[in-house]
């Protein structure tokens, strides 16, 4: 017998070259992404299944609970598996360049595209931070909005 396709549920929202996406997948088979890359740096939460990416020339686990970092023009992609034994739930992140080249001309300083040389952050606080922005309601005005990005 066949095993059933997961189910895969998505949520995004986009403002100004930052988008943020929701994923829910529930147990089940799924098919692996092929490698690729994007203009934007690419953030993601996993909150309760270990990631894996191919990244950098190598494969790579991010720990439940950590923040991975994908940078702009690089190609990679994520696990090769292709069956999740229990539903996982992640949230990803990508900005646009040009948001980190305005906050380094704010601060006076040349423009610059950060290097991040870890793959992944373990950082509660950085966490609830992604969190609250992730966290889109009507209740908030677009000044909360903008001061959470």
């Amino acid at each position: 017998m066949k095993a059933k396709a997961a189910d895969i549920s998505v949520q995004a929202w986009q403002s100004d070259g930052v988008l943020l996406e929701q994923y829910c997948y529930t147990a089940g088979t799924v098919e692996p992404l092929p490698k690729h890359c994007h203009e934007e740096y690419q953030f993601g939460l996993s909150f309760d299944c270990a990631g894996q990416y191919h990244y950098r020339g190598a494969s790579h686990d991010i720990p439940i609970a950590s923040m991975s970092i994908i940078h702009s023009g690089e190609v990679h992609a994520p696990s090769d598996r292709t069956f999740l034994p229990e539903p996982i739930t992640f949230w990803m992140m990508t900005i646009h360049p040009k948001w980190f080249q305005a906050a380094s001309a704010d601060l006076a300083a040349p423009e610059i595209s950060p290097f991040f040389p870890d793959i992944y952050l373990a950082d509660p606080q950085l966490n609830q931070l992604f969190i609250t922005l992730q966290q889109k309601t009507d209740l908030q005005s677009q000044l909360e909005r903008d001061t959470n990005l």
